[in-house]
């Protein structure tokens, strides 16, 4: 079975991430054959040329040049025909607006895959909902119990997103490389935060809890993702001048974008991201489990779906009081952060195992081509 993936891919976050992980962990199910397709040839596109799968360059589509659009949909067109594709998976609202009614013309069964909340319906929801999928996979069951909000008919399933499980020892014989490229002292309490620069993943929070631990010794933060585009590099800014307020300018390090996040991880005690609006999943609450780091973040959106009391910690969101506490708990005791980082990597082997999940996947979307079969849709 054949299955084009088509994203937007100018960015990169959750989904980018999770897309490069099925091209790098195909092999582990030989029931589905992954092909995807790119409006953007950036890192992603660079990451699934490394991996020698079929991609596809589908062209700059913006939603406000129709032109580009038509181009876009004539080239989807023309592969899901000559790549004899079996089922077209959009992931996100914008991809199933913009190429959902090609998918729908084309004959070809038609999967939904849901990476956001649905909180609201602009345009872009508006048009997403015009041209109905045959399934809907849903990242959490958090962000299923959305999904009404624009398909409150089409069948739903819950697949968690396949998180590579690094072997913790590999990377973790790189953790003194690591800390010397830095700088960072092997006996300093690293505090780490992975995620793109949005107000949403809760940085400020993060940064004025740590301002509270000022007098507090031998810790020092990363801040990794760089900003990706205007209002990000504002944000960034920002937080950089909080830093200099409070004085802790020379113990938050603002990494910039990385392609060596597992290595950062192995590196670091603590994996901190105290969320301020809550998140459809949760990628790197996965990534840091998987590396024995215990989590510390807010209990709203997916996270109560991956981190319990044996893995990590849950606070009310934007309480930097409360976060700081916890942080100066976790920094002044080894024994506390091992007690939570024995749990994690079988937390996330159960919940987001890539044998398993595409395995899953393949079963799904096997069930779906059977039935589109019976309905007479493509084939």
């Amino acid at each position: 079975m054949r299955a084009l993936h088509i994203y937007k891919g100018d960015l990169y976050g959750g989904i980018e991430a999770m897309l490069s992980t099925l091209a790098r962990t195909q092999d582990l199910c030989r029931d589905i054959e992954h092909h995807f397709g790119l409006c953007s040839r950036g890192r992603l596109y660079t990451q699934l040329t490394a991996e020698a799968v079929a991609l596809h360059y589908l062209g700059p589509a913006r939603g406000r040049d129709p032109i580009s659009v038509w181009r876009s949909r004539r080239r989807l067109t023309d592969i899901l025909r000559s790549d004899n594709i079996d089922v077209a998976i959009c992931h996100g609202t914008w991809t199933q607006a913009l190429f959902g009614p090609a998918v729908q013309r084309a004959g070809v069964a038609q999967v939904f895959w849901q990476h956001d909340l649905i909180r609201r319906k602009g345009w872009i929801e508006t048009l997403a909902a015009q041209t109905q999928p045959q399934l809907a996979i849903s990242n959490s069951d958090y962000s299923r119990s959305t999904l009404a909000g624009l398909y409150p008919d089409v069948p739903s399933c819950v697949l968690h997103c396949p998180v590579e499980l690094y072997d913790q020892k590999t990377f973790g014989a790189q953790r003194e490389t690591v800390r010397k490229q830095l700088n960072t002292p092997s006996d300093r309490t690293v505090i780490i935060q992975v995620s793109r620069l949005h107000s949403g993943k809760g940085h400020e929070v993060h940064i004025q809890a740590l301002g509270r631990l000022r007098g507090l010794p031998n810790w020092e933060c990363w801040m990794v993702g760089g900003p990706q585009h205007r209002d990000e590099t504002t944000y960034f800014k920002r937080l950089q001048a909080s830093c200099r307020e409070l004085g802790i300018q020379d113990r938050v390090r603002f990494l910039g974008e990385r392609n060596d996040v597992p290595e950062l991880m192995a590196a670091a005690e603590i994996y901190c991201q105290p969320n301020t609006e809550p998140e459809a999943f949760g990628l790197t609450f996965i990534e840091a489990l998987v590396m024995g780091l215990p989590v510390v973040t807010s209990r709203i959106g997916a996270a109560s779906e991956i981190v319990d009391d044996s893995c990590g910690v849950l606070l009310e969101a934007g309480d930097p009081l409360c976060l700081s506490e916890t942080l100066a708990h976790l920094v002044r005791n080894k024994q506390a952060r091992s007690s939570l980082s024995k749990a994690g990597a079988a937390r996330a082997e159960a919940l987001c195992a890539p044998e398993r999940q595409l395995q899953l996947l393949a079963d799904t979307l096997a069930k779906l081509c059977y039935q589109a079969v019976a309905a007479g849709i493509g084939f």
